[in-house]
């Protein structure tokens, strides 16, 4: 199987300009959304994207975008806001996200908008679990039949 990796996050800060938080999520989900149909439309198979969706409607977005004959998971990963500042804290690429304020916002922002996500398919709290752990399930998950949307 071939396979692509879209992160919202990379393509969101491929844009300048403009000070609408709102519109600016708004833009990197129809771009990430393009992306996305562009990689199945080019023949990969399975299409990885991750990202603040809950943002500006971006579920709403990549529902409309995404083809008829793909199988969808969606798959939150929660962690606690403390647990996600020391992990970023780490991490050399990150820019604006290692911004505590910024993590404590988003995760207080997707708490507060639980009810207008889409039904998950997976949901795990990654607090206290290692990476393989979570591969393992999130895997399981996947490979499971499921229904087209």
């Amino acid at each position: 199987m071939t396979a692509a990796d879209v992160d919202m996050d990379d393509v969101a800060f491929m844009q300048c300009g403009g000070d609408d938080v709102e519109e600016f999520w708004r833009r990197a989900a129809v771009a990430t959304a393009g992306l996305i149909r562009a990689w199945f439309d080019a023949g990969v198979d399975v299409v990885i994207t991750h990202g603040p969706f809950f943002e500006s409607g971006g579920f709403e977005i990549l529902r409309h975008a995404q083809p008829v004959e793909v199988d969808v998971h969606h798959i939150l990963l929660r962690v606690t806001a403390e647990v996600a500042i020391t992990r970023v804290q780490s991490d050399p690429t990150r820019g604006i996200s290692k911004d505590p304020t910024f993590v404590r916002d988003s995760n207080d922002r997707l708490r507060g908008l639980s009810d207008l996500l889409p039904v998950m398919n997976l949901e795990l709290d990654t607090t206290q679990r290692g990476p393989d752990e979570i591969a393992a399930d999130v895997m399981a998950a996947v490979t499971a039949p499921t229904q087209h949307a």
